[in-house]
Order: C-alpha cells, then sequence, then structure tokens
C-alpha cells in the first residue's frame, strides 16, 4: 500500500456549504462570484501541490481521508469534505484520473493548535477494511 499525503490551507468560508448568501438578489449574485473565484483558487492550489508530490509511475489513488486540523469549535464533519470539493478536483486534474472512482474512507478532526489553519488530504492506493465490492447492505 502506497500512501500520499498533501497538506494544504483550510478552505476559504466561502466554500462551506453553510455560507450566508443573503436575501436580496444582488448579494446573493455578489457571493456567487466570491464562491466561484474561491473554488477556482482552491483547484489551482491543490493541483500544484498534486504535481509536486513524487509518486510510483502508474500509480493512482483509490481512496482518500480528510483530516481537518481546528482549534476551538469543532466543524461537522460533512462540513469539512465539502468545503474540500475544489481540492478533490485539483488533486484528480493533477494526477490525470477522475475522482469519481475514489472512496472516501472518513473524515477525522483533530485538535492541534499549531496545524489549525490547514488540512490533509491523504490517498491510499488500496481500499481500507470495508468491502465495497458489496451492492447489498442490510440493516440488522
Amino acid at each position: 500500500m502506497v500512501e500520499l499525503s498533501i497538506r494544504l490551507p483550510r478552505p476559504e468560508r466561502h466554500l462551506t456549504p453553510n455560507c450566508v448568501t443573503g436575501t436580496d438578489p444582488e448579494s446573493v449574485w455578489k457571493v456567487l462570484l466570491i464562491h466561484m473565484g474561491a473554488k477556482k483558487r482552491a483547484r489551482k492550489v491543490a493541483e500544484r501541490a498534486a504535481q509536486s508530490v513524487q509518486r510510483p509511475a502508474g500509480w493512482y489513488p483509490v481512496e482518500y481521508v480528510l483530516v481537518w486540523y481546528y482549534w476551538g469549535q469543532k466543524s461537522d464533519a460533512d462540513n469539512c469534505l465539502a468545503s474540500c470539493k475544489a481540492y478533490l478536483d485539483g488533486c484528480a486534474a493533477a494526477w490525470g484520473c477522475n475522482d469519481r472512482d475514489w472512496e472516501c474512507a472518513g473524515v477525522r478532526r483533530v485538535r492541534d493548535k499549531e496545524r489549525k489553519a490547514c488540512i490533509e488530504l491523504r490517498f491510499r492506493d488500496t481500499l481500507s477494511q470495508v468491502d465495497y465490492g458489496v451492492e447489498e447492505f442490510r440493516l440488522s
């Protein structure tokens, strides 16, 4: 198993799903344009970071883990993941693959004062213990 780790700055606040848009049409468009710019910047940052990582020839990730460093109030795991969508797209573009085939192995939120302004994406070329080949899931 090969695991590659990419450390990136915390996504801009406009990339969170809970970003306030306002009520009047003018403020909604303004926030939408800010969101589009933030998404473009995040994708480029991740693409450059992914290109700089040394990876074996022909290596492509199968799953990833998002490590979200924080200090203070803990964010929702689903919001952390949604905020990093542009980062995942940038990594996929850098490696010439499609992130649709990647499995999310989880979001780890780590309380750390020194690294509170960053996130880490850990990519693996093998799946964790979960058998994703099973088509049917049963609740007991």
